[in-house]
């Protein structure tokens, strides 16, 4: 099913605009929350594959790193969410008031019978581990359409925040903009698989709600595939599947 964002919603969109926590020089920075624009697609990407891999549990835990064709399918499925022109910015000026990029939240959109062949996406070996596994939560371990009583969803993959920029409230605002860029095109649902301690924490705190939460180890027991050798020695033990309605 194609779909296009609806043309009555201006594009680009300034979504929200907010201050940091933190003094940078004796002020606070400020921020704004827009959608993403071409001019940001490699600088996007660059940050995705080289420094959202180096967070994410999943990514972490199958070496994402080391394997250029696993980094390439993520990079495939980041420019097809682009396209939808969902997906949100966060931006500010720096001292010598260039703007610059602090942070970024990767917006796709999911409906009711939707047909996705899984080994033409991930064909990289750690990315058939982390990707099919996260398809796997969203797919099988429970009917996200029929428990919701919905067509269609606001997903996403990769929320990420530069590390200079961290501590300043930045993914929570990224995440709280969801809400408006949702109710502007037309879906009332977003659902999540929040890989992180700190991504289900943020979730919880902007009253996201648990669909279903599964263990790291237990996804080994459904399938040998969905390994992540150590994972267990790190702060994240689950994946938990979250959504919120917005109205």
């Amino acid at each position: 099913m194609n779909w296009k964002r609806p043309e009555n919603v201006a594009y680009p969109t300034i979504w929200g605009r907010f201050e940091g926590k933190r003094d940078a020089g004796g002020k606070k920075n400020q921020y704004w929350i827009q959608d993403l624009t071409r001019d940001y697609y490699d600088e996007i990407l660059h940050h995705m594959s080289t420094g959202f891999v180096t967070k994410s549990p999943i990514c972490i835990y199958t070496n994402f790193l080391e394997d250029q064709q696993s980094i390439d399918d993520y990079i495939q499925v980041w420019k097809k969410m682009f396209e939808l022109r969902l997906s949100l910015i966060c931006l500010t000026k720096d001292a010598n008031n260039v703007t610059k990029f602090v942070g970024c939240n990767l917006l796709g959109r999911r409906y009711k019978n939707e047909n996705r062949n899984i080994d033409e996406i991930f064909k990289g070996r750690a990315s058939r581990v982390a990707g099919r596994a996260l398809y796997h939560v969203y797919q099988n371990c429970i009917d996200i359409f029929t428990e919701l009583n919905i067509e269609e969803y606001v997903s996403a993959f990769g929320l990420y925040v530069l590390p200079e920029y961290r501590g300043d409230g930045i993914g929570y605002q990224l995440l709280q903009a969801r809400r408006k860029i949702c109710l502007a095109v037309g879906i009332e649902v977003s659902v999540t698989a929040f890989t992180t301690v700190g991504g289900q924490r943020l979730a919880e705190k902007l009253g996201f709600k648990n669909l279903l939460e599964i263990a790291y180890e237990d996804l080994e027991k459904i399938n040998p595939l969905f390994r992540f050798p150590g994972i267990e020695k790190g702060e994240t033990k689950t994946i938990k599947l979250m959504y919120k309605r917005y109205n």
